[in-house]
């Protein structure tokens, strides 16, 4: 006697046979179904369980189907699917039909892979289940802006330098792959092109060959610097870069009213102010903007000086219109610093007659 197994034989015909003592018989047919109990798990059929979803497929999309059978009969043969590992319930499957969808939006700078375990459960009185694991990669979409590593830039440096790196920024970008290369360029603020950027390296550079006067551009300049994607300048950003120029002592003292002229009585005391308008300017800053005047040595007459700070000319010598009536010497005006910058101007004073000469026969 062999057991039972309606799935491998659903039905028998038995012939049953009675025979008497004289030999006699007759004969008949049984007809024997089996029927079915709960002995068979389902049985995946799917091949594929290794799927590439990309990070902006939409919630709500179906993705793809797993599929089981079960060799039970009727209800016990009837599937059902159901997940048992489903990180952050990212995805719901159809119980009958199994069909996989995403529930929640996918985040390939956060999640990079799914483990998920689906269950196919028949629907026997006591029910069997069977279990498969699907590997889901998630890959990279276009989806981030480009951040840059500081909120703004601010960098000094001297007048008429030609430095090829003055500043160099730097802007993130978290997407990954082919198309994603962060590109710069400077948008606004570059008066003159007085700047560079770097298009892939981010470096600001001066590319004027004879660097920048800061005379001719006081006010610092503003870069606006936008960083963009290779393949995506929409997904762009930008920033403000501060280049402020430091004053070099390149520009000398300018006398203002030159040359200068005055009068003076033959008879006036030492100390008497001759002229008292010499004034010069110098267009840097600070102390390369401080100067001093001074008499020049080679012209010097004796009879004045200067003072250094004032500019004013001063009687220093006794004069007399008789033996010289005018004078004309150079007035030069220096700044401040070791590498002194100057200007030369010219003075004439007159000297006027007063009566101290009696008549002579």
């Amino acid at each position: 006697v062999q057991s039972l197994d309606r799935e491998s034989s659903h039905s028998y015909n038995v012939k049953i046979q009675v025979t008497d003592s004289a030999g006699s018989s007759s004969s008949t047919i049984l007809f024997v179904t089996v029927t079915d109990v709960n002995d068979n798990s389902p049985v995946f059929t799917s091949t594929v369980l290794q799927h590439t979803l990309s990070e902006n497929t939409a919630v709500g999309t179906e993705l793809f189907s797993v599929s089981a059978t079960d060799r039970d009969s009727g209800i016990n043969g009837f599937v059902t699917f159901s997940l048992s590992t489903n990180p952050d319930d990212t995805f719901s499957i159809s119980d009958v039909i199994g069909t996989f969808s995403l529930r929640i939006p996918l985040d390939f700078e956060e999640t990079t892979h799914y483990h998920v375990v689906v269950v196919a459960t028949d629907s026997g009185i006591n029910p069997l289940t069977t279990e498969t694991s699907i590997s889901i990669t998630v890959t990279d979409s276009d989806d981030l802006t480009p951040v840059f590593d500081m909120t703004s830039y601010y960098v000094a440096i001297e007048e008429h330098s030609t430095s090829a790196s003055v500043v160099t920024v730097l802007a993130i970008d978290s997407d990954q792959g082919v198309g994603h290369t962060i590109h710069y360029s400077i948008t606004d603020g570059n008066d003159g092109n007085a700047f560079s950027i770097g298009t892939i390296t981010g470096t600001i550079a001066v590319e004027l060959s004879n660097g920048i006067d800061r005379e001719s551009h006081p006010d610092p300049f503003i870069l606006t610097i936008k960083a963009f994607e290779e393949q995506n300048a929409v997904q762009s950003a930008f920033v403000l870069v501060t280049i402020e120029l430091i004053d070099i002592n390149d520009q000398p003292p300018e006398f203002i009213g030159a040359p200068f002229t005055g009068e003076v009585a033959e008879n006036s005391p030492i100390g008497y102010s001759v002229v008292t308008a010499i004034s010069a300017s110098d267009g840097d800053l600070g102390n390369n903007a401080l100067f001093s005047f001074k008499i020049d040595s080679s012209s010097d007459p004796g009879v004045f000086t200067i003072n250094s700070q004032s500019g004013e000319v001063i009687v220093s010598g006794g004069l007399d219109r008789e033996t010289q009536d005018s004078y004309t010497f150079d007035v030069v005006v220096f700044d401040s610093l070791v590498a002194a910058l100057s200007s030369v101007t010219s003075v004439t004073i007159t000297v006027t007659d007063v009566n101290d000469n009696s008549p002579v026969f």
